[in-house]
This record gives C-alpha cells, sequence and structure tokens, in this order.
C-alpha cells in the first residue's frame, strides 16, 4: 500500500471512530427516543428485595408486574370528563370495566398480524446518524411511512435541519436524543403533594373511564423485552417501580405524587378522548391489532432508569397506535416530584402522537424553557414545560423555532386521539339549556375557538355562580361572561391567572328582570403571550361551576317587624306608654318595598303607614299588631307580632268624649248645620254600636232621633235646610247615650273625656 493510501485509510479509520462516538448514545442531558417500529414487549416481574428484607406491615407492597391483578378490586375513580372530580378529593366513580377486560400481568403476547406487518422490515441497529445527515428521500420515507399530516410533515423537515437532538436509526426511523437539561439536584424539600383519592385506589384512577384509547401511567415497574429498546442493550431491561426511598412499599406520600402526576397529566390531555389512568388496561387496551380497532395506546414506564442513559424520558415518534404493546419512559428518579414526573410524561406522550421539539432561535433550539415570571410565567410541554403554566402551543412566543399546531398534531388521524365532542354549544341559540333555579355543570374548553353557552331562565333577583378548573396545575385560565337575552353583557368575571388560581372567585350578580340569561366559559390568556405569559391557544382544560338563580315571576317579599326595646307597656305611663314600631328588616327578594302599611289591631281600627310607626294603645290587653309590606311590583307579605299592655283594670262605661257642630252649604239656596258626636268607653277608647239620642231646635228644628256608632264610635247628624242669609243659631242635644251593660257616665276619672251633652252652632 502507498504512504498517500495508507494515510487516506487512516483518516477514514479515525472518522469512523468519532462517527461512533458521535452518535452513539450519550450520558448527558435529556434524552427521548422516537420511531414507529414496533416488536414485542412482554412484562415480567422486576428484581425485588430479598425474601427476609423487613417490610412495614401497615405499608402496601408496591405491585409486582408479574403477579396477576386480585378478582376484587377497589372502584375506578373517574374525572368522567368534568372538572368537579378533578376538584372533589371525595368523588369516587363507579368502576368501569377496562375495553380489554383485566388482564394479569404475564408476558405479553405477540399481536396478531405484527409478524407480517414487520416482515419486511430490516434488522434495527442502536447505530444513529443525525437527521441532518440523512437524504431527503430517507425523510420523506419516514413521513410517507407514518403518514403524518401535512403541518406535522413541515414540522418534521424543519426538524431535521436544525433539531441536534433529532436522529434516524438504521432502519430509518426518527427517533429524538434529548438533551435538555432537567434542574434536578438532591431532595432538600418534603414531598408536598397530598393525595386526592383514598390511598387504596391510587392504581386504579381513571381520568376518562369511557374512553378506549388509554394513556396508561405504569408506575409498578416493568420488563421490556424484545424491542428496539434492547437493541445494542440488555435482552431484558428492567425498570424497577418508583419510589423515593429504599422501601419496595409504596408510602402514602409515593402514592400522593402519583395520584398528584395523574392529575396533572389527566388536566393535560382533557380535550381529546383518551383515557389517562394508572389501572393496567391490559396488551388488548394498548395494542392497535387492525383499522377498526379503537381500544388501544400508549404504556409510560415511569421509574428508575432501565439502562444506562442520561435520558429523563424516551418515546418513539408515531408510536401510539403501535400494534403492540410499544412503551416509552419517564426515568423518574428518587428526587422527582409529581411536577416533573408529569411535565416529562407528557412531553414524551406529545412525541408517540406525532409531537416535535418547541425550542427558540438563536438560543436553545430544541427546548424553549419558558418566559415570565409570577402569573406570566409559562412554558411549552413540547419545550422545557415545568414552569408553574405549562400548557400546549404552537411557536406563538419569540423567535420560536417550530409552529406546529400541538392541538391539531395530537389529534391526528394516523397515530393520535380525536378530539372529544363539544360539550356545549358555542353560541346563545346552540347554549345547553337548564331549567329551575339551580344547576351544576361539568365540561371542558378544547380550543381556543371553542366557548361554551349554558342558557338560564331565571326571574329577577340574584344570580350566583361558584367556578371551577382542576384542582392541580390547571391549563385552563376562566373567564366567565353573563349576557342577557339581547347578547349585552352584564358582568365579565376572569381567574387571576397564577397557578392554583385560574378560575374567577364566587360570582353574585343582580338580574334586572325576568328573562333569559347566558353563562359564557371560555379560555383566556394573560399577558403578551410573546416575550411574557400565554396566550388563549393553550388555555384549555376542564371546569366546572354551581349555580343558582330566583325563580320565575314576582317573588314575594318578606315582611319582618320589630318593637321597642320592651315588650310590655302600662297604658297609664305615659309617654313610654308608647310602642315603637320598626319595619326595616323586611325584604324583597328580586325588587323593592314601596309600602310599609302597619294595622295595630286595637279596639277600634288604627293604621299607618311608613317604615317606621308610634302607636299608644289605652287599655290593657293583649294585641297582635300586624304589618304589611308591597313590593314594587304588587307583591305583598304579612308579619304579625304581639303587644301586651299593662294598666288597672277599669269598669265599664259609656260617656260623651266630643260634640262638635258647623255649619256645611247644601246647595246655592239652602245651607245647613251638623253635629260630630263621639262616644267612649271607659278608657277613652272610642265605642262602636252605642246608641245616641239627639234632638235639634234653633233655626232648624226635628224630633229626636236615634244614631248607633260606627267603628270609629262616631255619629254625625244633619239639621233639616234652612234659607240661606237666615241669622241664627242650631243647637244639638244629647239626651241619652246606651249602650248595653255600659251605664252612661257625665264625669269619670282620666283619660276618659267629658263634654257637655248640647252644642250650639250660631251665626
Amino acid at each position: 500500500m502507498s504512504p498517500k493510501k495508507l494515510i487516506v485509510a487512516l483518516w477514514g479509520l479515525v472518522a469512523l471512530v468519532a462517527m461512533a462516538f458521535v452518535f452513539a448514545p450519550s450520558n448527558d442531558g435529556y434524552r427521548e427516543f422516537a420511531t414507529t417500529q414496533v416488536v414485542t414487549v412482554q412484562k415480567t416481574a422486576p428484581a425485588v428485595a430479598p425474601a427476609s428484607a423487613a417490610v412495614p406491615a401497615v405499608a402496601e407492597a408496591k405491585p409486582a408486574p408479574a403477579v396477576a391483578a386480585p378478582a376484587v378490586a377497589a372502584p375506578a375513580v373517574s374525572l368522567g370528563g368534568v372538572s368537579r372530580l378533578m376538584a372533589d378529593a371525595t368523588s369516587v366513580a363507579p368502576r368501569a370495566a377496562s375495553p380489554a377486560g383485566q388482564m394479569a400481568a404475564a408476558p405479553q403476547p405477540t399481536a396478531p398480524g405484527a409478524a407480517a406487518k414487520d416482515a419486511a422490515r430490516p434488522d434495527i441497529s442502536g447505530t444513529w446518524r443525525r437527521a441532518s445527515t440523512v437524504s431527503q428521500a430517507e425523510i420523506e420515507t419516514a413521513i410517507k411511512r407514518d403518514a403524518m399530516t401535512p403541518e406535522t410533515a413541515v414540522a418534521f423537515r424543519s426538524a431535521c435541519g436544525h433539531d441536534h437532538d433529532l436522529h434516524f436509526d438504521a432502519a430509518g426511523k426518527p427517533l429524538y436524543a434529548c438533551s435538555m437539561e432537567l434542574q434536578v439536584g438532591p431532595d432538600t424539600t418534603p414531598v408536598t403533594s397530598t393525595p386526592s383519592y383514598p390511598l387504596a385506589d391510587t392504581f386504579l384512577l381513571h381520568s376518562r373511564p369511557t374512553a378506549t384509547r388509554k394513556i396508561y401511567l405504569d408506575f409498578d415497574g416493568h420488563v421490556t423485552t424484545g424491542t428496539q429498546w434492547n437493541n445494542g442493550r440488555a435482552d431484558t431491561l428492567t425498570t424497577p417501580p418508583f419510589s423515593r426511598d429504599a422501601d419496595p412499599a409504596f408510602s402514602d406520600a409515593e402514592k400522593a405524587i402519583v395520584q398528584e402526576a395523574f392529575r396533572r397529566i389527566a388536566e393535560h390531555f382533557a380535550p381529546w378522548d383518551v383515557d389517562v389512568t394508572t389501572e393496567d388496561p391490559g396488551v388488548d387496551g394498548l395494542r392497535k391489532v387492525g383499522a377498526s380497532d379503537v381500544a388501544y395506546g400508549i404504556r409510560v414506564v415511569i421509574g428508575p432508569k432501565a439502562f444506562t442513559t442520561s435520558a429523563a424520558g424516551i418515546a418513539y415518534l408515531n408510536s401510539f397506535s403501535d400494534n403492540i404493546d410499544t412503551p416509552c419512559f419517564t426515568f423518574a428518579e428518587s428526587s422527582w416530584d409529581a411536577r416533573l414526573i408529569a411535565g416529562v410524561t407528557s412531553h414524551e406522550v406529545g412525541h408517540t402522537v406525532s409531537l416535535v421539539h418547541q425550542g427558540q432561535n438563536p438560543g436553545d433550539g430544541e427546548y424553549f424553557g419558558g418566559h415570565g415570571s409570577g402569573a406570566l410565567s409559562w412554558s411549552p410541554i413540547m419545550g422545557n414545560g415545568l414552569r408553574p403554566v405549562n400548557q400546549w402551543a404552537k411557536g406563538e412566543y419569540e423567535n420560536a423555532s417550530s409552529t406546529q399546531d400541538n392541538l391539531a398534531a395530537i389529534a391526528n388521524a394516523s397515530s393520535g386521539v380525536p378530539l372529544l365532542a363539544d360539550d356545549h354549544g358555542n353560541t346563545p341559540a346552540a347554549a345547553t339549556a337548564t331549567s329551575g333555579t339551580s344547576v351544576s355543570v361539568g365540561g371542558i374548553i378544547s380550543g381556543p375557538s371553542d366557548v361554551d353557552v349554558i342558557k338560564v331562565h331565571a326571574g329577577r333577583g340574584d344570580l350566583t355562580i361558584t367556578p371551577k378548573v382542576a384542582l392541580v396545575a390547571p391549563n385552563l385560565r376562566l373567564q366567565i361572561k353573563v349576557l342577557d337575552s339581547a347578547g349585552t353583557v352584564l358582568g365579565t368575571y376572569e381567574g387571576d391567572g397564577t397557578s392554583g388560581n385560574m378560575a374567577p372567585a364566587p360570582i353574585t350578580l343582580s338580574l334586572p328582570a325576568e328573562d333569559y340569561y347566558y353563562i359564557q366559559l371560555d379560555g383566556i390568556g394573560n399577558g403578551a403571550g410573546v416575550t411574557e405569559g400565554y396566550t388563549d391557544y393553550g388555555s384549555i382544560g376542564y371546569y366546572s361551576f354551581d349555580a343558582t338563580w330566583a325563580e320565575l315571576g314576582n317573588r314575594t317579599p318578606i315582611a319582618d317587624a320589630t318593637l321597642s326595646a320592651t315588650t310590655s307597656y302600662d297604658y297609664e305611663n305615659q309617654p313610654t306608654a308608647m310602642v315603637n314600631f320598626d319595619g326595616t328588616l323586611s325584604t324583597d327578594p328580586d325588587g323593592i318595598i314601596v309600602r310599609y302599611i302597619w294595622d295595630f289591631k286595637d279596639t277600634y281600627p288604627a293604621r299607618a303607614e311608613g317604615v317606621t310607626a308610634t302607636h299608644r294603645y289605652k287599655a290593657p290587653g293583649t294585641y297582635y299588631p300586624t304589618l304589611t309590606v308591597i313590593d314594587d311590583l304588587g307583591a305583598s307579605a304579612t308579619t304579625t307580632v304581639t303587644v301586651t299592655v299593662t294598666g288597672s283594670t277599669r269598669s265599664p262605661t259609656c260617656s260623651l268624649a266630643l260634640i262638635s257642630g258647623t255649619f256645611v252649604r247644601v246647595n246655592s239656596i239652602h245651607d245647613a248645620a251638623n253635629a260630630t258626636i263621639l262616644v267612649q268607653d271607659q278608657y277613652g277608647n272610642p265605642l262602636r254600636r252605642a246608641l245616641v239620642y239627639v234632638t235639634i231646635s234653633g233655626l232648624a228644628k226635628g224630633p229626636r232621633t236615634i244614631l248607633r256608632t260606627n267603628e270609629l264610635g262616631q255619629v254625625i247628624v244633619s239639621s233639616p235646610k234652612f234659607r240661606r242669609g237666615a241669622r241664627g243659631s242650631v243647637t244639638f242635644t244629647v239626651s241619652t247615650v246606651a249602650s248595653p251593660g255600659r251605664p252612661y257616665v257625665t264625669s269619670t276619672a282620666a283619660p276618659v273625656v267629658t263634654v257637655a251633652p248640647t252644642v250650639t252652632v250660631s251665626r
């Protein structure tokens, strides 16, 4: 060999060695893998502690994958598509049967038809090439093989040109080897997760049990064998159960982390018809064996690393609909909390349904770490989605490296999951109608164009709304508007926008009249979204609310009367014998009170109007005065109070209290004289039905007349007519006053007033 050829050969050898280092899996950074290639995976029991290891009797052992599921299990906890169960730790729904049936965790069989599907597949190798070094033809082949949507294909081609973590394997399958740095250090803080469900239900949780697509959060250990993950590694890759300590039993603190991670991931995938679950759906519930099979999904193995890698998670692109149980991994170390587990898991599942990375150029081209602070702190799930508000995105932030529409891409027909049908109409015309005077509503805001509208037929009065969003790390910043039948907005209410404060505070709005009203719910952004905060694009997720309103028609007011400080009055003790009445505590639930009418229920009719009134009772006894209130639409209500009047008792008598007279004009020719005569009892109260004997003399003469007093103790006597202009007088003389059982007296002790039995009217 000539020296020149020898030099060329040596340089070639150096190049091969360098490429081996470049493309071999590294041990630094966050790593993920992506491909649609599938092979058989068998799940057997991972290594466990020696039999002699002490396990607390009260601790629940971490489920061993090789042990068959028990015949009887606790009910599945369901979110049911409504945030009521997301936000209510006491709600446990009946267990829904898995579409695949109950499965014993035995080795998984190869899917029917899998061999035929992969018969022509070249042998998979652990050798990778950077996507920037592969040919355009290979890129187009991958796009076609995975049936990428046009938009995803555009994002994928772009990523091949700039994403240093995007590789192709030996079979031409694209995969990610992510170098995202996670801020995970020594565990110096206590676990703050709180269990939301019974601890016994931790591995039976379901976000949507009726959904046939599954995202199975597998925390209890898994053995991966015969897959592309094994190529270049061990034949079996054992992932131990997730643990924060050396104890093989799941502690209460670990179960709380599992429950919180479940809630966070369920909120991320709320808009899609997919069940996020911690209960194993079985092989048949995870693999797609044909075009008509709709019961499939992805297993996320969550636990320590099964092999040497610095990756925090790995996933195959478009693997959600593989024809066998192909897992992706979240390598949750003992220092990880629920926030980190959920962020990485949703990121990995995103890859399995066609999502590429969302980064920022210049800078970190693969992983955008987010922006803003406080209420405006935000990050994309497909970037480094670990900030307080963590949402799906489409590159609306500054210098985005990818504008892939996450919401649309997740619902792609080839490997994704469909969006749920809209649960409530978006306009008043299509609104969900309610009846009665209260309602509990749940729903999902599934995208920036989704507006849910609820219709209520309410009377005049208060409309109260108590809204909720997901209990843990909500993505949805909820806005509520109340509109009248003409579309006029009567009130707008918004959540603060900080993590944990994404729903409006309880609402009370006074409705002006009986009408149809609309409660409109929407997801809104916070801040500009470009350099801080977020747009309304990813403001999606679960919500619920309870509402009450006034009944139809004018509602009856409520009369409420109170008295003076004392409850007993001595009629002989003036002025404290005066009773003060107060109606200010009366209310009208749907309007205002316009009249207050007091009936003092004295021995004679005595009334007054006004919010307050005063009355003096002249005789001992028990009285039951009433207050009647009338509202502005004519509805009325009455209440009764009790007044006790004390003092000495007097023998019954009757006497004259008043006799007065006056001239009156009858017509243009004649005048007459009238006399008013008042008869009283022994207490000075008007005496009804007493007989009064009266004679008239003077200008006009008349025979003796007998008259009976009215309810006010009065009689009014008119003289015969006489010619106008006549001079003289008319005299009215009371000769007798008679009342059964009451002798007539001409004088008596106060307060009875005695007057002369005659009155003369002169001119």
